[in-house]
């Protein structure tokens, strides 16, 4: 009886393993398919609207690279305090032509001290949003940058992301396939952890301060099985190392066949299976990345 309760998991276990393997070539295969098709896709957009919060900035060239996405319905807000960052906050200004200029909106919820907003002259810097406020913990920088914001799904970013090109279209693509004005929440699952979220659902929640992921019910989560920053968690290990120990793990199956040790067996073809789920995974996710910072 313990055996077959023992095969019954190993079933199980490798059940799951092969589903999880679906949804990651599922995901790889959509992004893909975006990258050949950006241009047009970005047409069709149906106007879905993504402000990136940016609770820390710490150099021009990462805030560079968030103004050089292709999306066109898209903001980058900055919150930066002036008094203790003056260096960073010069270069700012003198880079993007900002001017001091809009009234501070009444706040949704709890935020730091706002003591001005800054927006760009350059034509092609009017995405960027920056605001001069009391420095606080990262989440309170969020709830800054949401007051000012002028769309309904909210980007938030710590300030160390490097986002891969397409990213917000992944999102956007994912927010397009379900009905407008639901609560979402689309999350990855691999690679340095992204989040899209309705500014209604945070409003709701009170802000980013709280526990806001677990008022969202879980039948408007989504999450992607794919990478979406340029991450060092997915490296190419060596090919002689990898064939030792899968030529172990074939050598201890076939030792336990001989000995007619059957559950052992099994648990060695399962744990060969997930193995070879994992390195197949990891190509994919890989190649992905890839082909995106090319």
């Amino acid at each position: 009886m313990n055996e077959y309760l023992l095969f019954g998991m190993f079933v199980v276990v490798s059940v799951f393993a092969g589903v999880w393997l679906m949804s990651v070539v599922r995901a790889c295969n959509k992004r893909r398919l975006l990258t050949e098709t950006r241009g047009a896709i970005c047409d069709m957009s149906g106007g879905v609207g993504v402000s990136i919060l940016c609770g820390r900035a710490y150099d021009i060239v990462w805030i560079e690279r968030l103004l050089s996405e292709e999306y066109v319905c898209c903001e980058v807000i900055i919150v930066l305090d002036a008094c203790e960052k003056p260096a960073l906050f010069e270069e700012l200004y003198r880079r993007y032509h900002l001017f001091r200029g809009g009234a501070i909106p009444v706040s949704e919820v709890t935020t730091s001290e706002i003591r001005a907003l800054y927006r760009s002259r350059s034509r092609c810097y009017r995405r960027l949003v920056l605001v001069d406020a009391l420095q606080c913990c990262v989440e309170m920088a969020w709830n800054t940058a949401l007051t000012v914001a002028s769309y309904d799904y909210l980007l938030p970013l710590f300030g160390r992301e490097e986002l891969l090109s397409g990213t917000i279209l992944r999102l956007v693509a994912e927010v397009g396939e379900v009905e407008q004005n639901e609560k979402r929440l689309i999350c990855t699952a691999i690679g340095e952890p992204i989040m899209l979220v309705s500014r209604e659902a945070v409003v709701s929640a009170g802000g980013f301060e709280t526990h806001w992921t677990r008022t969202i019910p879980r039948r408007y989560r989504v999450t992607l099985w794919e990478p979406m920053t340029r991450g060092n968690d997915c490296r190419r290990q060596k090919g002689a190392f990898q064939t030792v120990i899968t030529l172990a793990m074939v050598a201890a199956i076939v030792v336990a066949i001989g000995l007619e040790v059957w559950w052992l067996a099994a648990m060695g073809a399962t744990l060969l299976w997930i193995r070879a789920v994992t390195i197949y995974a990891k190509a994919m996710i890989i190649e992905t990345i890839e082909t995106e910072c090319r």
